[in-house]
């Protein structure tokens, strides 16, 4: 059987600290920064790009899952590694990644061999100590031409390898039997929310490595005639990367929504980047607001909701109007102001000063009162 893998280790005191370790790798690896770095390399070698909705979410659940291995008897944790981040492992104190493979002369440099590890020690001292015969007898090998030709160095090399791969009962552990080992796997994505955003960061940089500029796309402040093709996930995803770029003061380099600010400064002769990603802020929430509304339709709660969720980023204009006489079940009600459509009841009152406190407690704005008509 050829095999092929590699692994990081780290001498711990108890199954506690494997666990706790692991866990506390998996939660950093999962960490908003590492994140985008690790997806972005797992993308960049992937022959067939995930632009399915399943197909993004089952990347990212297999992506970030950390199988690991605890040795009992030799108090030793193992991680099996997928092209992570270096700077992942800046707090740990892991070994370098070590391959472990039969398609290749197994003679490593004995400074593969961490001797921070006990085990990985006591082999190479032994071996140190056997005679070149012994050597040999242990590899199963004559002298032959090995004198003349790699020498008894590399035999010498190539046992450490042999007798490592032993202690750790790779043998089992590559065919899943049970072992002098437990295995186990750990995630630090552990919310239906962390899921959607890792899901939604996959879909920007697939979008981003596929060549679909939002150049030519329609954006939301352009025309207001014109639907968005933005999917609601991208949307939501794009108000996520605002609120980043906020609190980091920083747009990614070529990211869509870095060529969102670019287009809106350009067509708008904007300045100031602040400006414009509030801006497209404002218009991604109009569009989610209005693509909410079309939906409730004429339920009353979820269309004051709607409004509400229109206005949060602006004046919540109102106008007080006053009922016929006979014919409304209320003398004055708030009404939304601008508001298309059926007429939109924020609250009836038994007067026109309750109504102006309702207006004034809930932070709305009068811009006119009149009379029902």
């Amino acid at each position: 059987m050829s095999y092929y893998f590699e692994m990081r280790f780290l001498p711990v005191s108890s199954r506690e600290e494997a666990f706790s370790t692991s866990i506390e790798f998996a939660t950093a690896l999962a960490s908003r920064n590492t994140a985008r770095k690790y997806i972005k390399g797992l993308l960049s070698r992937m022959e067939k790009l995930p632009f399915s909705y399943d197909e993004r979410k089952d990347f990212v659940t297999a992506a970030f899952q950390v199988h690991c291995t605890y040795w009992p008897g030799l108090k030793l944790l193992g991680l099996t590694t997928k092209n992570w981040p270096e700077d992942v492992f800046g707090s740990f104190s892991f070994t370098k990644p070590i391959q472990f493979q039969n398609s290749t002369d197994q003679n490593y440099p004995l400074e593969t061999w961490d001797d921070r590890v006990p085990v990985f020690k006591k082999v190479k001292e032994r071996v140190a100590g056997m005679s070149g015969a012994d050597i040999l007898s242990a590899m199963r090998w004559d002298d032959g031409d090995l004198w003349e030709g790699p020498g008894i160095g590399y035999a010498q090399k190539s046992l450490v390898y042999k007798e490592i791969f032993k202690k750790l009962d790779f043998n089992n552990w590559l065919h899943g039997n049970v072992g002098q080992f437990e295995r186990f796997v750990v995630s630090g994505v552990t919310t239906a929310e962390m899921v959607g955003y890792l899901t939604l960061l996959t879909k920007s940089m697939v979008m981003e490595m596929d060549a679909k500029s939002p150049n030519i796309r329609p954006v939301l402040w352009e025309s207001a005639s014109q639907p968005s093709d933005m999917q609601d996930d991208s949307i939501a995803f794009l108000l996520s990367e605002i609120k980043e770029a906020r609190m980091g003061e920083k747009l990614r380099p070529n990211s869509y929504l870095s060529n969102m600010v670019v287009n809106y400064q350009s067509s708008q002769q904007c300045a100031s980047t602040d400006t414009a990603l509030k801006e497209i802020e404002a218009g991604l929430n109009r569009e989610l607001a209005k693509r909410y509304l079309e939906m409730v339709g004429e339920d009353e709660d979820a269309r004051k909701n709607g409004w509400l969720y229109l206005c949060k980023d602006g004046d919540k204009v109102v106008k007080i109007i006053r009922g016929e006489p006979g014919e409304d079940a209320w003398e004055f009600a708030v009404v939304a102001a601008n508001w298309h459509g059926d007429l939109l009841i924020l609250k009836t009152c038994a007067d026109e000063a309750a109504a102006k406190k309702y207006i004034a407690d809930n932070g709305y704005t009068l811009v006119e009162s009149g009379t029902d008509s």
